[in-house]
Order: structure tokens, then C-alpha cells, then sequence
């Protein structure tokens, strides 16, 4: 379960970053979203401006980790594992 927690919290970052993001920001927006904590993003980074300043693509990972953190890393892994929808 931690290695999963903190695969997606290492590639989210990541993501947000490339879609030009400040790092302080994505950090703050990925854990905030994986940990379905919204409002804790203005403590992790007091700069950031709010939701509403990103873009759809940015928006769009933000919800891609609030869903894996909401449903569970290892019930969204299991999900996408074809070695549980074989047997």
C-alpha cells in the first residue's frame, strides 16, 4: 500500500510539473488530491492561486488522483491488473 501511495504521489508531481505547473504547486496539488485533502493545498504551498487558475489538462490529473485516492491505491491497481481478471 506505501509504495503505491507514494508511486502515484512521485508521478503526479511529475505530471503536473510537465504541464507546466510550478513544483511547489504540483506537489501541493498532488498530495492534495491523492489524499482527497483539497483545502490542505494552501498550507503546503500559501502561493498557490486555487483550482480555478488550471487548465484542463492539469485539472484532469488532479482528478485522475483524487479517484486513486478515494478508491484506494491497491483497489485501483487491482483494477487495472489483468492477473485478477484472468483467474
Amino acid at each position: 500500500f506505501m509504495f503505491s501511495f507514494l508511486l502515484f504521489f512521485g508521478l503526479g508531481p511529475l505530471l503536473l510539473s510537465a504541464l507546466e505547473l510550478d513544483f511547489a504547486g504540483a506537489v501541493a496539488v498532488a498530495l492534495s488530491s491523492l489524499a482527497t485533502a483539497g483545502p490542505a493545498v494552501h498550507l503546503i504551498d500559501p502561493a498557490f492561486v486555487g483550482y480555478a487558475a488550471l487548465d484542463t489538462a492539469q485539472l484532469s490529473v488532479a482528478l485522475i488522483l483524487m479517484i486513486i485516492g478515494r478508491l484506494e491505491v491497491i483497489l485501483a491497481l487491482a483494477l487495472v491488473s489483468l492477473a485478477i481478471w484472468r483467474h
